[in-house]
């Protein structure tokens, strides 16, 4: 979402041309572009004379490094929210470690798609608060890292 805000001094009327297809003629709008890319946004204003005047400048939208836990989960077969598993955007590499509450890790993946199903060596894991460890590249090489807990609940 970008907000745009039109400067000219007497202008009586704008088209804001977003480069997408999309067209308004509100004066300080506010658009969402819905993809990746570089937008030319072009704003023609005319003056309460009719003087005709326009102004085009490219609007770069990159994509934006999100990454989501829940807090809870409850592997009990039932079909609802059976297993641990981080939802993002804009990631280039991944880690996740699972912690039990002696500090043994219990779990770990290097792919964002994957997910934990409440097992350890092979036996349900005690119903209980996890800790997590998840280390992640965003698309520019950017490093994060982010810890959190989750519970187990059966």
């Amino acid at each position: 979402s970008v907000n745009f805000t039109d400067l000219t001094n007497g202008a009586v009327a704008w088209l804001w041309n977003f480069g997408d297809h999309y067209i308004t003629g509100v004066q300080n709008p506010e658009h969402v572009f819905n993809a990746t890319g570089i937008y030319p946004v072009q704003l023609q204003v005319i003056s309460s004379l009719g003087c005709i005047n326009s102004i085009t400048k490219n609007v770069e939208v990159v994509e934006e490094y999100t990454l989501y836990f829940p807090n809870a989960f409850t592997p009990n077969g039932d079909g609802n929210n059976d297993s641990f598993r981080g939802l993002g955007e804009g990631i280039n590499h991944f880690q996740l470690k699972i912690f039990n509450r002696w500090g043994e890790m219990v779990w770990s993946s290097n792919q964002l798609s994957d997910a934990w199903d409440g097992t350890h060596k092979s036996r349900p894991a005690e119903q209980g608060v996890y800790s997590y460890l998840a280390n992640v590249t965003d698309v520019y090489n950017r490093p994060y890292q982010l810890k959190g807990t989750v519970m187990l609940a059966k």
